[in-house]
């Protein structure tokens, strides 16, 4: 079945021979970003915020029709690890 996105935009690809419809393409994406003020503090909202952003203008994308599973982890002194899924979008060809 095809599904809808947070902005209303179909995720499902054409249907496959079989008549179903085909998957939309997930990207499975991690990163890391360093604290260089204090490299051996946690990470604070600041670098926190600045991934958002990151990930905020990946959404704005006309090939990214949504972000799932986002996951932070701020257990490493002075890095923020994040992992995601981008889901692509169906109305736009990679």
């Amino acid at each position: 079945m095809a599904g809808t996105n947070a902005l209303g935009e179909t995720i499902a690809g054409p249907a496959d021979p079989t008549g179903n419809p085909a998957r939309p393409l997930r990207v499975e994406i991690s990163g890391r970003l360093l604290d260089r003020r204090a490299p051996l503090a946690q990470v604070g909202s600041e670098i926190f915020q600045r991934v958002q952003a990151l990930l905020n203008g990946i959404r704005t994308s006309p090939f990214v029709a949504d972000i799932e599973d986002e996951r932070f982890d701020r257990s490493q002194p002075g890095i923020l690890r994040f992992d995601c899924t981008l889901v692509a979008s169906s109305r736009h060809a990679l």
